[in-house]
């Protein structure tokens, strides 16, 4: 009597299934031949989400994947002839990675890749290494790696800070953004002041490169004061956000200054965007009026922020768009102004949030059957 027998789209099938499960799709790995050659792909999407008490381990694989002058300077930067990688020394001539396991990489996240090496230079090394030292020399080692070899990133979360490294010294940034043909969601983290060669580098190949994004996130550094709207770094910006095709989702961070020049760039994505995000903003002396046009404006959200005034509000009673969801939590406004916003705003609402709303506020709020406040 033969034994069951799965055919390859079963298994394919089963493996997917068990994606976002690392620790058994890790054990599928040892099943044969081909459970390993299909589970790869799977598992190295994005294989910094794991669960485990040693997750760190990933790290260990895509030291092999480093070339040789990559392993030589972590060698030299870590101050040791050898890496002990699971109990073996890596040499860059006698091991050999089996897969190109960064080509599956669609998920690179910044802040949990760093998080990921730093606990397998401390636990799996044991190396107790200066945290100066840590950012500046090591990291940017891996980062750098990892975005040579990346092929299918569709989410890239990345800070523009990694390019003052001297591990990024000879990047080749035109190379790697031409490898972002599948790129979907784009978050910058920066700084808003300073400009850097391949920092501009970056940002001009992004705005030059067609990406179809559909969403769109900018982090800048807390700094408050005038800043100066010619500067490279904003008038990138500014393109990026008028460039793209498509884009659904936007959000900024810690934009004390030059939103009006941010809203006006929106304005190019009236006909795809329906989600706009404001966190840490200043509205002061910004003009409303060209949310006016965004027509399939649907989520409109904002934390933290200051700076709008009654008048300001006034404009959007003429708002074309029609919204399904509007927040407002912890900002430091007048509650008439978040009154008015509601009322110019909130016909068409089906979730509305406010945080610590006052008994004036509420009673003001004209609800409808369909609302949810929340």
């Amino acid at each position: 009597m033969s034994l069951p027998y799965l055919i390859d789209d079963c298994v394919y099938d089963i493996l997917q299934y068990l994606q976002n499960d690392g620790t058994t799709l890790f054990n599928c790995l040892l099943v044969n031949r081909f459970w390993c050659k299909t589970a790869i792909p799977l598992l190295y999407t994005n294989p910094f989400v794991i669960i485990s008490k040693k997750k760190y381990m990933i790290i260990s694989t895509i030291i092999l994947c480093f070339n040789k002058e990559e392993i030589l300077q972590l060698k030299n930067q870590l101050g040791i002839n050898q890496i002990n990688n699971n109990n073996n020394n890596i040499d860059y001539e006698e091991h050999k990675p089996l897969f190109e396991y960064l080509k599956y990489l669609e998920d690179y996240n910044h802040s949990k890749i760093k998080s990921f090496i730093i606990m397998f230079i401390n636990y799996n090394l044991g190396l107790s290494i200066f945290t100066d030292k840590m950012y500046e020399d090591i990291i940017p080692i891996f980062h750098q790696s990892i975005l040579r070899q990346s092929r299918n990133i569709k989410q890239l979360d990345i800070s523009l800070h990694l390019f003052y490294k001297q591990g990024f010294k000879n990047f080749n940034v035109q190379n790697f953004i031409s490898n972002l043909t599948k790129l979907k969601s784009l978050s910058l983290s920066l700084d808003d002041i300073i400009n850097n060669e391949i920092k501009q580098e970056f940002l001009g190949n992004i705005t030059n490169n067609s990406l179809n994004l559909s969403k769109l996130i900018i982090k800048l550094t807390q700094t408050r004061g005038s800043v100066n709207s010619k500067n490279t770094i904003w008038e990138n910006l500014y393109k990026i956000i008028q460039g793209k095709n498509k884009l659904k989702i936007f959000k900024i961070w810690n934009c004390y200054s030059l939103l009006n020049n941010i809203i006006l760039s929106l304005e190019f994505q009236k006909h795809s965007l329906v989600h706009i995000e404001f966190i840490r903003s200043n509205f002061i002396n910004v003009n409303l009026k060209r949310f006016n046009n965004l027509y399939n404006l649907e989520y409109l959200i904002f934390k933290s922020c200051e700076g709008i005034l009654l008048n300001q509000c006034e404009i959007l009673n003429f708002a074309s768009f029609k919204l399904k969801e509007l927040s407002f939590i912890r900002n430091r406004w007048n509650d008439d102004v978040t009154s008015l916003m509601i009322k110019y705003l909130g016909e068409s609402l089906q979730r509305l949030l406010i945080e610590n709303p006052t008994i004036q506020l509420i009673e003001n709020i004209s609800i409808n059957k369909n609302l949810f406040i929340y």
